[in-house]
């Protein structure tokens, strides 16, 4: 895709970004396990319809303040992704033509065709990737407390200023229920108006579509080289300056000011584009991903409310602590973001790998010496094997590796 028809046409070029110009997750599994063919995010089908339930067997919960959705949603009736609708047929779901949409990169996930678009985060009871992507109360009301905590250390400045999110204000839990079962259908609603210190962009830019080939046009530059070729900058201060140093400033202004530790994978990092095509913010979606350290705020004396129902709450107690830590930076931020961007331009010649790695590290440095000292593990770092994930579960598929690539222990 040209960067100029980003800036021409943002929110069409938002839809064909999530879709097109995305190589999928390094774990394989994007188009092993999606939704249906009629609304998979590589699918060629533009849009469809979501549908409404309500019952009189069914109580609504709300979280957070409605952005409006009363005018085309009531307020007992719960929108649902085609192929949930199709499972909840004998409840009699209708199509909702006020909700015509496009999927995004994560399937359960759609843009919402209006002059001024936002996203649904919908209940998706059946593996995407290797997730089961059900959504309840708990997630819900997790969405919208994460999403307060960031806003308001957003509006005290006390994280770094070109950082930000897309809030995600407003969340809505339908239980029903029968005399067998009780089941909760939700969709978080995520605005595209970021909220971020830093002045707002004019143009939202996937961190996944910077080095993705697009599918539509393969012959298209890539994004990233383009923007680096509209910048002015020398490749190293350009990957430093704009992408390196601000993701990392993000991931530990946001976890030293709150104690929530961001997943700033390609997928939930976003890049705010000025009119001149420069990027101005750092931005994070999905707020129901990130973990909210609770040990950490007491050590960093972080007086904050604490998570709904303790949801994704992380202590020291638990055997996983420091591998959690490392999971969501050495692997999710390092392996999946840092380590594409510097690998695309080590490989082309225009940065030294090692000299880019240093930075990082040294950058790294400065913050780890405001951390508890066994926040990581030392001398290792964390992924995920390449399996399907049971939540129903609390044990997770680790793989220790040797030598984290982007910090340095403590002790030395």
């Amino acid at each position: 895709m040209k960067l100029a028809s980003i800036l021409d046409s943002p929110w069409t070029s938002l839809e064909h970004l999530e879709r097109y110009v995305n190589r999928g997750s390094p774990s394989g599994f994007s188009d092993l396990w999606t939704t249906s063919s009629e609304t998979a995010p590589r699918g060629d089908v533009p849009s469809f319809r979501l549908y409404k339930l309500s019952t009189a067997a069914s109580t609504a919960s709300h979280f957070g303040t409605d952005p409006g959705l009363g005018g085309a949603l009531e307020d007992d009736a719960i929108l649902l992704h085609p192929d949930i609708a199709k499972s909840l047929a004998h409840l009699a779901p209708v199509p909702c033509d006020s909700f015509r949409v496009s999927p995004t990169a994560s399937g359960r996930t759609v843009h919402v065709l209006r002059d001024q678009p936002f996203h649904l985060k919908l209940h998706y009871d059946a593996v995407i990737g290797r997730l089961d992507r059900s959504l309840g109360i708990r997630q819900a009301s997790y969405a919208t407390y994460v999403n307060d905590v960031i806003i308001s250390a957003v509006d005290r400045g006390v994280v770094r200023s070109n950082f930000g999110v897309l809030p995600e204000p407003y969340a809505r839990v339908l239980t029903l229920r029968s005399a067998s079962r009780t089941q909760e259908i939700g969709f978080v609603y995520r605005s595209l108006r970021p909220i971020t210190g830093a002045r707002a962009p004019s143009a939202l830019l996937p961190a996944f579509s910077l080095y993705a080939v697009d599918s539509a046009d393969p012959t298209d530059e890539l994004l990233i080289l383009q923007l680096l070729g509209r910048s002015g900058l020398s490749a190293d201060d350009f990957l430093l300056e704009q992408f390196l140093l601000p993701l990392v400033d993000s991931y530990f202004s946001l976890l030293l000011s709150t104690g929530l530790q961001g997943e700033f994978h390609a997928q939930n990092t976003v890049f705010g584009l000025d009119s001149s095509g420069n990027i101005c913010c750092t931005l994070l979606r999905d707020m129901e991903s990130l973990d909210t350290d609770m040990d950490l705020r007491l050590e960093l004396g972080i007086d904050l409310e604490e998570p709904p129902s303790l949801h994704k709450a992380i202590n020291r107690t638990m055997k996983n602590y420091q591998i959690k830590h490392s999971f969501m930076f050495d692997h999710k931020l390092g392996e999946y973001l840092l380590c594409p961007l510097i690998d695309l331009f080590a490989d082309r010649h225009l940065v030294d790998r090692a000299a880019i790695d240093e930075e990082v590290r040294n950058r790294v440095e400065r913050y780890m010496k405001e951390m508890p000292s066994d926040f990581f593990p030392r001398g290792a770092w964390y992924s995920f094997d390449r399996v399907q994930i049971d939540r129903s579960t609390g044990e997770r598929p680790y793989i220790r590796h040797s030598n984290p690539r982007f910090r340095r222990d403590m002790s030395q």
